[in-house]
């Protein structure tokens, strides 16, 4: 959860100081131009957040000044007193929620609102109790998790995320009408825009599913029985459609059955959240690369330095993703592999989504679908895949129970930092030259680069780049982590076992 809302910071803040800084530079102006814009693109964000909760607060009414619910409060109060949240909790009534109920307010004063029909559940007997009792312990457990923080954050996240993308494309639209831009170009950045928005929010509502399974397992501390039946009550052919579980701000009734009944299964991260920190890796790959460059077509150390900085989180990302499903029961084999061509394919993807560069203007730096490329990209992510997993697994074999794990994060999280942050420095430097070459070779001034002359420009740029990586200091220090990693766990449980 932590990590979904971590990349779900780092997106939207990239998108939003990269729109800043566009902006700021077709006025020419210097920081405080660039500060202004950044402020004028969060606010928004901010602003109806607050708004959207001062409704919903004024919506509703104290349980305890209402005469007719006062049974209903005292039941209330007694899961409150059996819970034990940190903090004082005030208990509202929402009068068209029906059956629902949600937290709100500010975190250090949290406010649980609850329906009618859900209120009128408590004076029944059997397991329509059992469903008000786990529904009002599931709204207790995001108090007592204090993730009301970061739902709050997650919140303005993707309002500022939603502003950001009418605000860009009401730019683009002026650009056509003032005759700066053809209705092409705005068509094509109206996909590219759309598609980038959209993958924001799906990491959004991939964060807010995983938050709502956090509270279902602690409310489940307390008795599973009354969860599954008050889950199973909403289930609908609807639930189950695959379009809906992305789109969903709340995990289906089934995929909330089968998590109650199987916690494990939580371990493994589905495919669908590794393509989206993929995707928004190859975004941020390219936007940072812009971000970074001083506009010289000689400067060789943005494109490592941008591999570096979102090689490592990237690389963390996914081996979360694969370390969790380790200790996961019926682990799927293939799993590395599938962990592999989500990370590529949402890498190609993700990095032909941002709409303009400084260098290239209305053409994104981003991976070429090009054989050489492709290929590379293919082995270096399902190298690294494997290796991650090897990880895994060798220390599943010694620690089944996963005891000792703050022993395994110790050394396996330095090790993935160093071997994925050397390893998308490479990739990454390759592509980018490579598109570099693409883009800049039909150009009249560029044609008489040796490069640009050359037949066999994509092997050229693989021979500069392997001379320029190859037998450095980190290329040693890469290559003897991956084989220390790998050989002395091996040698530690032979020995272990003899």
């Amino acid at each position: 959860m932590i990590l979904l809302l971590l990349l779900l910071t780092v997106t939207v803040l990239l998108n939003v100081f990269f729109v800043a800084n566009w902006l700021s530079g077709l006025e020419q102006g210097g920081a405080g131009s660039l500060l202004q814009k950044l402020q004028m693109l969060l606010t928004p964000g901010l602003a109806v957040y607050g708004i959207y909760a001062a409704i919903r607060i004024r919506r509703s009414t104290p349980l305890a000044e209402i005469a007719g619910l006062r049974e209903a409060s005292k039941a209330v109060t007694g899961l409150v007193l059996e819970v034990n949240p940190p903090r004082h909790t005030d208990i509202r009534l929402g009068k068209h929620l029906g059956s629902r109920a949600y937290v709100t307010g500010p975190p250090r004063k949290p406010i649980i609102v609850l329906g009618p029909e859900l209120l009128a559940l408590h004076a029944m007997p059997g397991e329509r109790k059992a469903v008000f009792d786990a529904v009002v312990r599931h709204e207790l457990a995001h108090v007592h998790a204090g993730d009301l923080w970061w739902y709050q954050l997650a919140t303005v996240l993707r309002f500022s995320n939603l502003s950001t993308g009418f605000f860009t494309l009401f730019v683009l639209w002026l650009d056509v009408l003032l005759d700066r831009g053809d209705i092409t170009s705005f068509l094509v950045s109206t996909f590219r825009l759309a598609a980038l928005t959209l993958l924001t929010e799906l990491i959004a509502r991939a964060f807010l599913r995983a938050r709502e399974h956090a509270a279902d397992l602690h409310a489940a501390e307390f008795g599973v029985e009354g969860l599954l039946a008050a889950v199973q009550s909403h289930e609908t052919d609807q639930t189950r459609s695959v379009v809906r579980t992305w789109l969903r701000r709340h995990p289906g009734a089934d995929e909330r059955s089968q998590a109650l009944t199987n916690p494990m299964r939580l371990l493994a991260s589905p495919f669908g959240q590794v393509f989206l920190g993929a995707a928004a890796a190859g975004a941020g790959f390219v936007t940072l690369q812009d971000l970074l460059l001083t506009g010289s077509t000689a400067d060789k150390a943005t494109p490592v330095m941008t591999g570096v900085l979102l090689g490592i989180p990237l690389t963390l990302f996914v081996a979360f993703s694969l370390w969790r499903g380790a200790w996961q029961e019926n682990r799927n084999r293939l799993r590395p592999l599938l962990t592999a061509a989500a990370l590529l394919g949402g890498l190609v993807t993700g990095s032909h989504l941002p709409l303009y560069t400084r260098i290239f203007d209305q053409a994104p730096i981003g991976i070429p679908i090009a054989p050489s490329t492709l290929l590379a990209l293919a082995l270096g992510t399902a190298g690294l895949c494997w290796w991650l997993d090897s990880l895994s697994t060798s220390w599943h074999q010694t620690d089944p129970s996963a005891s000792r794990m703050p022993t395994f994060l110790r050394y396996a999280v330095p090790s993935a930092c160093g071997v994925g942050g050397w390893l998308f420095a490479v990739l990454w430097t390759w592509s980018a030259r490579l598109r570099g070459i693409y883009l800049g070779c039909p150009l009249e001034e560029s044609r008489n680069l040796p490069i640009c002359q050359s037949s066999t420009p994509e092997s050229d740029t693989a021979i500069t780049v392997a001379r320029d990586f190859g037998f450095t200091f980190w290329s040693i220090l890469t290559l003897l982590v991956v084989v220390a990693t790998l050989v002395v766990p091996h040698h530690l449980r032979t020995r272990s076992s003899r």
